[in-house]
């Protein structure tokens, strides 16, 4: 898929009125445009899609998987609501310095598999074995604000 700017991608996607979860959906992009506005991250775009299935009463949501990036920082951002416990998949490289402590935010020896929406090529090595290019799993948007504050600040 080619990147396109976060902000027309979710001017085109919103969900339909009638769709129970749109709440969700646009806590979703008020989460992430609230990080790129407290971090200062320059650059915004939506990388890929998938079709979330929600809770009961279920329902078929088209998702972004969002690249947030500064100079230094690349950050590839699914969030899954649909699953219990919700997750936060995040994909990081780091150019210039390291995340030297993970606060126990994720298990850093944690390898994921298949990442609904994520390219092959953007599922990296854990923490563990890669400080510098590496995916995990945070439990909430509250791990996410502090993990964004950690790599951005690396």
């Amino acid at each position: 898929m080619t990147p396109i700017p976060f902000d027309h991608w979710v001017n085109d996607n919103n969900p339909p009125p009638h769709v129970e979860y749109g709440k969700g959906w646009w806590d979703h992009i008020e989460t992430l445009r609230r990080l790129a506005y407290k971090f200062e991250i320059d650059h915004i775009d939506v990388v890929g899609t998938y079709v979330m299935k929600t809770p009961p009463p279920q329902e078929e949501l088209l998702m972004p998987v969002v690249r947030l990036r500064t100079a230094t920082v690349e950050l590839i951002v699914k969030y899954d609501f649909g699953t219990f416990p919700e997750a936060w998949t995040v994909s990081a490289t780091v150019t210039k310095g390291r995340i030297a402590s993970t606060l126990g935010l994720f298990e850093c020896g944690q390898r994921l598999g298949t990442v609904a929406g994520f390219e092959a090529t953007w599922v990296y090595p854990p923490y563990s074995e890669s400080p510098d290019r590496f995916s995990c799993q945070l439990a909430d948007e509250w791990d996410l604000a502090a993990f964004t504050r950690l790599a951005v600040c690396a």
